[in-house]
Protein backbone atom coordinates (compact mmCIF):
# COMPACT_ATOMS: atom_id res chain seq x y z
CA UNK A 1 0.00 0.00 0.00
CA UNK A 2 1.07 3.31 -1.07
CA UNK A 3 1.05 6.26 2.11
CA UNK A 4 0.23 9.87 0.38
CA UNK A 5 0.66 13.50 2.90
CA UNK A 6 -2.05 15.19 1.44
CA UNK A 7 -0.50 19.75 2.52
CA UNK A 8 -3.76 21.62 2.91
CA UNK A 9 -7.04 21.44 4.19
CA UNK A 10 -9.41 23.32 1.64
CA UNK A 11 -10.78 21.70 -1.31
CA UNK A 12 -7.87 20.44 -3.57
CA UNK A 13 -6.45 18.74 -0.22
CA UNK A 14 -9.69 17.11 0.21
CA UNK A 15 -10.52 16.08 -3.31
CA UNK A 16 -6.53 15.08 -3.57
CA UNK A 17 -7.30 12.67 -0.43
CA UNK A 18 -10.31 11.37 -1.94
CA UNK A 19 -8.18 10.33 -5.01
CA UNK A 20 -5.74 9.01 -3.24
CA UNK A 21 -8.00 6.75 -1.33
CA UNK A 22 -9.75 6.23 -3.79
CA UNK A 23 -6.20 4.25 -5.65
CA UNK A 24 -6.29 2.42 -1.84
CA UNK A 25 -3.48 4.39 -0.92
CA UNK A 26 -2.73 5.27 3.23
CA UNK A 27 -3.44 9.12 3.20
CA UNK A 28 -2.42 11.54 6.02
CA UNK A 29 -3.61 15.49 5.99
CA UNK A 30 -1.74 18.56 7.01
CA UNK A 31 -3.79 21.30 7.46
CA UNK A 32 -2.80 24.87 9.50
CA UNK A 33 -6.07 26.09 8.85
CA UNK A 34 -8.99 25.97 6.65
CA UNK A 35 -8.44 26.93 2.92
CA UNK A 36 -9.94 29.44 1.06
CA UNK A 37 -13.06 26.99 1.13
CA UNK A 38 -14.21 28.11 3.75
CA UNK A 39 -14.62 32.35 2.48
CA UNK A 40 -16.96 30.12 -0.86
CA UNK A 41 -20.43 31.46 -0.37
CA UNK A 42 -22.61 28.92 -1.83
CA UNK A 43 -22.07 28.93 -5.27
CA UNK A 44 -19.52 26.84 -6.68
CA UNK A 45 -18.53 27.23 -10.83
CA UNK A 46 -16.38 24.69 -11.77
CA UNK A 47 -15.90 25.46 -16.00
CA UNK A 48 -17.89 27.24 -18.23
CA UNK A 49 -16.61 26.29 -21.60
CA UNK A 50 -14.21 23.44 -21.64
CA UNK A 51 -13.67 23.40 -25.08
CA UNK A 52 -12.97 27.24 -25.43
CA UNK A 53 -10.29 26.89 -22.24
CA UNK A 54 -8.28 23.87 -24.00
CA UNK A 55 -8.37 25.89 -27.11
CA UNK A 56 -7.48 29.49 -26.38
CA UNK A 57 -5.81 29.24 -22.90
CA UNK A 58 -2.60 26.70 -23.20
CA UNK A 59 -1.44 27.99 -19.81
CA UNK A 60 -4.81 26.88 -17.97
CA UNK A 61 -4.48 23.56 -15.74
CA UNK A 62 -6.48 22.32 -17.53
CA UNK A 63 -4.63 22.69 -20.65
CA UNK A 64 -1.36 21.38 -19.03
CA UNK A 65 -2.57 18.26 -17.81
CA UNK A 66 -2.73 17.17 -21.79
CA UNK A 67 -5.60 15.34 -22.44
CA UNK A 68 -8.36 15.95 -24.30
CA UNK A 69 -12.06 17.46 -23.89
CA UNK A 70 -13.56 13.83 -23.71
CA UNK A 71 -10.92 12.64 -21.17
CA UNK A 72 -11.18 15.77 -18.98
CA UNK A 73 -14.80 15.69 -18.88
CA UNK A 74 -14.81 11.75 -17.74
CA UNK A 75 -12.80 13.00 -15.24
CA UNK A 76 -14.46 15.66 -14.23
CA UNK A 77 -17.26 13.72 -14.05
CA UNK A 78 -15.44 10.90 -11.79
CA UNK A 79 -14.12 14.04 -9.63
CA UNK A 80 -17.55 15.46 -8.69
CA UNK A 81 -19.50 12.60 -8.17
CA UNK A 82 -16.75 11.24 -5.45
CA UNK A 83 -16.71 14.80 -3.94
CA UNK A 84 -20.95 15.03 -3.91
CA UNK A 85 -20.93 11.68 -2.47
CA UNK A 86 -18.61 11.94 0.36
CA UNK A 87 -19.91 15.27 1.58
CA UNK A 88 -23.18 13.99 1.50
CA UNK A 89 -21.73 11.28 3.66
CA UNK A 90 -20.99 14.28 6.45
CA UNK A 91 -24.26 15.71 5.72
CA UNK A 92 -23.60 18.79 3.15
CA UNK A 93 -26.03 17.64 0.11
CA UNK A 94 -24.96 19.59 -2.83
CA UNK A 95 -26.99 19.56 -6.03
CA UNK A 96 -26.16 20.29 -10.01
CA UNK A 97 -23.55 19.63 -11.92
CA UNK A 98 -20.50 21.06 -14.31
CA UNK A 99 -22.03 20.54 -17.13
CA UNK A 100 -24.94 22.56 -16.41
CA UNK A 101 -24.91 25.94 -14.83
CA UNK A 102 -27.68 27.97 -13.18
CA UNK A 103 -28.09 31.01 -11.80
CA UNK A 104 -28.68 32.19 -7.84
CA UNK A 105 -29.57 35.33 -5.46
CA UNK A 106 -27.76 36.29 -2.98
CA UNK A 107 -28.29 38.54 0.02
CA UNK A 108 -28.45 41.68 -1.93
CA UNK A 109 -30.59 40.07 -4.97
CA UNK A 110 -27.61 40.13 -7.08
CA UNK A 111 -27.20 36.88 -9.50
CA UNK A 112 -24.18 34.36 -8.53
CA UNK A 113 -23.44 31.60 -11.25
CA UNK A 114 -22.65 28.13 -10.30
CA UNK A 115 -22.35 24.82 -11.23
CA UNK A 116 -22.74 23.20 -7.59
CA UNK A 117 -25.12 24.85 -4.81
CA UNK A 118 -25.80 23.16 -1.56
CA UNK A 119 -29.40 21.68 -1.75
CA UNK A 120 -30.70 24.47 1.03
CA UNK A 121 -30.03 26.76 -2.10
CA UNK A 122 -31.46 24.55 -4.95
CA UNK A 123 -35.14 26.03 -5.49
CA UNK A 124 -33.91 29.37 -5.27
CA UNK A 125 -32.42 29.08 -9.23
CA UNK A 126 -33.42 32.33 -10.59
CA UNK A 127 -35.09 30.89 -14.14
CA UNK A 128 -37.36 28.57 -11.61
CA UNK A 129 -38.60 30.94 -9.77
CA UNK A 130 -40.36 33.00 -12.73
CA UNK A 131 -43.69 33.06 -11.86
CA UNK A 132 -43.73 32.11 -8.45
CA UNK A 133 -44.04 34.67 -5.64
CA UNK A 134 -41.54 34.92 -3.03
CA UNK A 135 -41.43 36.21 0.06
CA UNK A 136 -38.13 37.17 1.40
CA UNK A 137 -37.68 37.03 4.89
CA UNK A 138 -36.14 39.66 7.25
CA UNK A 139 -35.15 39.85 10.61
CA UNK A 140 -35.94 42.79 12.99
CA UNK A 141 -33.01 42.42 15.12
CA UNK A 142 -30.31 42.26 12.20
CA UNK A 143 -28.79 45.29 11.04
CA UNK A 144 -26.81 44.17 7.96
CA UNK A 145 -29.30 42.66 5.67
CA UNK A 146 -32.82 44.42 4.69
CA UNK A 147 -34.72 41.78 3.14
CA UNK A 148 -36.79 44.95 1.49
CA UNK A 149 -33.97 45.97 -0.93
CA UNK A 150 -33.44 42.34 -1.72
CA UNK A 151 -37.05 42.00 -2.86
CA UNK A 152 -36.92 44.90 -4.86
CA UNK A 153 -33.57 43.91 -6.81
CA UNK A 154 -35.39 40.14 -7.41
CA UNK A 155 -38.35 42.18 -8.74
CA UNK A 156 -36.50 45.06 -10.44
CA UNK A 157 -33.60 42.74 -11.77
CA UNK A 158 -35.03 39.37 -12.42
CA UNK A 159 -38.52 39.65 -12.52
CA UNK A 160 -39.48 37.54 -9.90
CA UNK A 161 -42.33 38.35 -7.86
CA UNK A 162 -40.86 38.85 -4.94
CA UNK A 163 -41.89 41.42 -1.37
CA UNK A 164 -40.69 41.14 2.19
CA UNK A 165 -41.55 39.32 5.41
CA UNK A 166 -40.31 40.68 8.60
CA UNK A 167 -39.66 38.34 11.43
CA UNK A 168 -38.64 38.71 15.22
CA UNK A 169 -36.56 36.57 16.89
CA UNK A 170 -37.16 37.06 20.71
CA UNK A 171 -33.77 36.05 22.12
CA UNK A 172 -31.13 38.12 19.33
CA UNK A 173 -30.14 41.69 20.84
CA UNK A 174 -30.81 44.71 18.64
CA UNK A 175 -27.06 44.81 17.14
CA UNK A 176 -27.49 40.96 16.01
CA UNK A 177 -25.63 40.53 12.62
CA UNK A 178 -26.62 37.35 9.89
CA UNK A 179 -23.76 35.69 11.37
CA UNK A 180 -25.72 35.61 14.69
CA UNK A 181 -28.52 33.13 12.53
CA UNK A 182 -25.95 30.63 12.33
CA UNK A 183 -27.95 27.05 13.63
CA UNK A 184 -30.53 28.69 14.76
CA UNK A 185 -34.32 26.86 13.44
CA UNK A 186 -35.26 29.12 10.86
CA UNK A 187 -38.54 30.88 11.96
CA UNK A 188 -41.78 30.30 10.68
CA UNK A 189 -42.78 32.88 7.53
CA UNK A 190 -46.58 33.84 7.26
CA UNK A 191 -46.88 33.76 3.61
CA UNK A 192 -48.65 31.47 2.01
CA UNK A 193 -48.99 30.29 -1.37
CA UNK A 194 -44.90 31.06 -1.64
CA UNK A 195 -41.79 30.17 -1.86
CA UNK A 196 -39.71 31.24 1.33
CA UNK A 197 -36.34 32.62 0.58
CA UNK A 198 -33.94 32.93 4.15
CA UNK A 199 -30.63 34.90 4.36
CA UNK A 200 -28.12 31.64 5.04
CA UNK A 201 -27.78 29.98 8.50
CA UNK A 202 -30.66 28.56 8.93
CA UNK A 203 -31.74 25.05 9.96
CA UNK A 204 -34.66 22.95 9.36
CA UNK A 205 -36.06 24.83 6.11
CA UNK A 206 -39.37 23.64 4.80
CA UNK A 207 -40.08 22.39 1.78
CA UNK A 208 -40.77 25.66 -0.27
CA UNK A 209 -37.91 27.34 1.31
CA UNK A 210 -34.39 27.99 0.52
CA UNK A 211 -31.28 29.76 1.30
CA UNK A 212 -29.71 32.82 -0.44
CA UNK A 213 -26.03 32.83 -1.35
CA UNK A 214 -23.59 35.34 1.02
CA UNK A 215 -20.86 37.53 1.32
CA UNK A 216 -18.17 35.88 3.25
CA UNK A 217 -17.81 34.95 5.51
CA UNK A 218 -20.39 32.89 4.36
CA UNK A 219 -22.24 30.11 6.79
CA UNK A 220 -21.87 28.04 3.60
CA UNK A 221 -18.77 28.19 3.97
CA UNK A 222 -18.92 27.42 7.15
CA UNK A 223 -20.75 24.27 6.49
CA UNK A 224 -18.08 23.15 3.54
CA UNK A 225 -15.33 23.26 6.05
CA UNK A 226 -17.39 21.31 8.86
CA UNK A 227 -18.40 18.49 6.11
CA UNK A 228 -14.15 18.10 5.08
CA UNK A 229 -13.58 17.71 8.76
CA UNK A 230 -9.91 17.44 8.28
CA UNK A 231 -8.02 17.18 11.91
CA UNK A 232 -5.21 19.72 11.28
CA UNK A 233 -1.79 18.51 12.12
CA UNK A 234 1.20 21.46 12.77
CA UNK A 235 2.60 22.65 9.98
CA UNK A 236 3.80 26.71 9.43
CA UNK A 237 4.07 28.43 6.83
CA UNK A 238 6.27 31.85 7.70
CA UNK A 239 6.35 33.52 4.54
CA UNK A 240 6.28 33.78 0.79
CA UNK A 241 9.37 35.46 -1.01
CA UNK A 242 8.45 37.25 -4.27
CA UNK A 243 9.12 35.00 -7.08
CA UNK A 244 10.10 32.22 -4.95
CA UNK A 245 7.83 29.18 -3.73
CA UNK A 246 9.28 28.70 0.05
CA UNK A 247 8.83 25.03 0.57
CA UNK A 248 10.52 23.20 -2.41
CA UNK A 249 12.37 26.14 -3.64
CA UNK A 250 10.09 25.60 -6.53
CA UNK A 251 9.55 28.66 -9.54
CA UNK A 252 6.65 31.37 -9.84
CA UNK A 253 4.94 31.52 -12.99
CA UNK A 254 3.04 34.05 -14.63
CA UNK A 255 1.86 33.50 -18.18
CA UNK A 256 4.07 31.12 -18.49
CA UNK A 257 7.40 32.71 -17.58
CA UNK A 258 8.95 32.63 -14.25
CA UNK A 259 7.60 35.56 -12.68
CA UNK A 260 11.44 36.67 -11.43
CA UNK A 261 11.43 37.71 -15.25
CA UNK A 262 8.30 40.46 -14.91
CA UNK A 263 10.05 43.00 -12.92
CA UNK A 264 8.75 45.84 -12.13
CA UNK A 265 6.02 45.34 -14.98
CA UNK A 266 4.38 42.91 -13.04
CA UNK A 267 3.95 45.23 -10.25
CA UNK A 268 2.45 47.33 -12.27
CA UNK A 269 -0.22 45.10 -13.98
CA UNK A 270 -1.39 44.33 -10.58
CA UNK A 271 -2.33 47.76 -9.56
CA UNK A 272 -4.66 47.97 -13.00
CA UNK A 273 -5.51 44.32 -13.43
CA UNK A 274 -6.49 43.07 -9.45
CA UNK A 275 -7.07 39.45 -11.58
CA UNK A 276 -3.21 39.44 -12.54
CA UNK A 277 -1.83 38.29 -9.34
CA UNK A 278 -4.49 35.45 -8.95
CA UNK A 279 -3.06 34.31 -12.45
CA UNK A 280 0.51 33.58 -10.76
CA UNK A 281 1.70 30.07 -9.28
CA UNK A 282 3.18 27.41 -9.72
CA UNK A 283 3.40 25.34 -13.39
CA UNK A 284 3.14 21.35 -13.24
CA UNK A 285 3.69 18.74 -15.81
CA UNK A 286 0.90 16.90 -17.50
CA UNK A 287 1.49 14.51 -14.28
CA UNK A 288 1.00 17.65 -12.42
CA UNK A 289 4.95 18.03 -10.82
CA UNK A 290 5.66 21.21 -10.22
CA UNK A 291 8.41 23.01 -11.94
CA UNK A 292 11.25 25.15 -11.02
CA UNK A 293 12.64 28.03 -12.95
CA UNK A 294 14.33 26.47 -15.42
CA UNK A 295 10.95 24.13 -16.46
CA UNK A 296 11.95 20.68 -14.75
CA UNK A 297 10.36 18.86 -12.18
CA UNK A 298 13.01 18.12 -9.51
CA UNK A 299 10.82 15.62 -7.11
CA UNK A 300 9.20 12.80 -8.41
CA UNK A 301 6.87 12.52 -5.54
CA UNK A 302 5.49 15.88 -5.59
CA UNK A 303 2.42 17.26 -6.75
CA UNK A 304 0.67 20.47 -7.28
CA UNK A 305 -3.13 21.08 -7.50
CA UNK A 306 -5.74 24.08 -6.38
CA UNK A 307 -4.87 27.76 -5.70
CA UNK A 308 -0.89 27.32 -5.76
CA UNK A 309 -1.08 26.85 -9.51
CA UNK A 310 -0.90 29.45 -11.96
CA UNK A 311 -2.63 30.39 -15.10
CA UNK A 312 -5.97 30.95 -14.35
CA UNK A 313 -8.10 32.58 -11.72
CA UNK A 314 -9.02 31.04 -8.67
CA UNK A 315 -11.52 34.03 -8.27
CA UNK A 316 -13.21 33.24 -11.83
CA UNK A 317 -15.40 30.51 -13.70
CA UNK A 318 -12.84 27.87 -12.94
CA UNK A 319 -12.70 28.82 -9.00
CA UNK A 320 -13.95 25.32 -8.10
CA UNK A 321 -13.27 23.05 -11.00
CA UNK A 322 -9.45 23.42 -11.06
CA UNK A 323 -9.28 22.02 -7.71
CA UNK A 324 -11.89 19.63 -7.57
CA UNK A 325 -10.30 18.48 -11.08
CA UNK A 326 -6.56 18.79 -10.39
CA UNK A 327 -6.88 17.28 -6.67
CA UNK A 328 -8.19 14.49 -7.61
CA UNK A 329 -5.74 13.87 -9.83
CA UNK A 330 -3.00 14.85 -8.16
CA UNK A 331 -3.95 12.56 -4.92
CA UNK A 332 -4.64 9.28 -7.68
CA UNK A 333 -1.26 10.21 -9.29
CA UNK A 334 0.70 10.05 -5.94
CA UNK A 335 -1.13 7.16 -4.90
CA UNK A 336 0.23 5.23 -8.27
CA UNK A 337 3.94 6.40 -7.68
CA UNK A 338 6.63 4.55 -7.40
CA UNK A 339 9.95 4.84 -6.06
Amino acid sequence: MSRVVVIGGGIAGYCAALGARREGAEVSVVARAPGATALYAGAMEVVDDLDSILRTQPMHPFSRLGIDSVGLATELDNATSAMRLALEKEGLKLEGGWRARGRYADIHGLARPANLVPATVAAGELGALAGRRVAVVGVAQVGDYDAASTALALKELHGVEAFPEEVTISDLPQSASLTDLYGRPAPAARARGALIAYPPGFTGLGRDAFELLAAPPSPHGWRLQQAIGMGAVSAHVHSFEAAREPLFGLGVYHDGRPAAEGGVRLQHLQYIDAAAGLRSGLLTDRQLHPLDDEGNAPFANLYAAGAVLGGYDYAGACGFGVPILTGWLAGRYAAKARD
